[in-house]
């Protein structure tokens, strides 16, 4: 039996398409919005909206309950995650490249990986033993993050 020789196929033209949807907003069919400050008072202040696709969004429990709960809502109020927390579960979801400019911001998505469908980002992290800021591993990275965690009133819930 011959054996053949690994060959690399690059990413689909498709897998590129579904993720500059997330940038260009063409085709949405719903409006995401939370709080710009979520320290305000329910029913003030201001929000910001991002434009998404359900049937993207909907691969995550999250999102599917959300949707059937309210199947024709041009808008989905998420009350309690902020919006650079959400553009961050968003890239995930549409296979844009992450980058974190602080640990709150992987703190966050590691907090928040259960509730949106996250959990293969941090088996990926553990898996591939991706070092984070000064090539800690993930579970002493996130150790050294507890005294924020606190400071920020986070809950420390990571199902590994």
């Amino acid at each position: 039996m011959n054996s053949l020789e690994p060959i690399e196929i690059e990413e689909s033209k498709l897998s590129q398409d579904i993720a500059g949807l997330l940038t260009s907003g063409a085709f949405s069919d719903v409006t995401l919005r939370v709080r710009t400050d979520l320290n305000q008072k329910e029913g003030e202040g201001s929000f910001a909206e991002v434009k998404a696709h359900r049937i993207i969004l909907c691969q995550t429990p999250f999102f599917e309950k959300a949707f059937a709960a309210h199947p024709h809502a041009e808008v989905v109020d998420i009350a309690d995650v902020d919006l650079p927390t959400l553009q961050l579960v968003l890239k995930y979801h549409y296979g844009h490249e992450m980058r974190f400019d602080s640990p709150a911001a992987i703190l966050n998505l590691v907090t928040l990986s259960d509730r949106f469908g996250l959990g293969d980002f941090v088996r990926r992290w553990k898996r591939h033993k991706i070092l984070a800021p000064g090539n800690q591993s993930l579970s002493r990275f996130l150790f050294s993050l507890l005294p924020l965690s606190i400071s920020l009133s986070l809950p420390l819930s990571f199902s590994f």
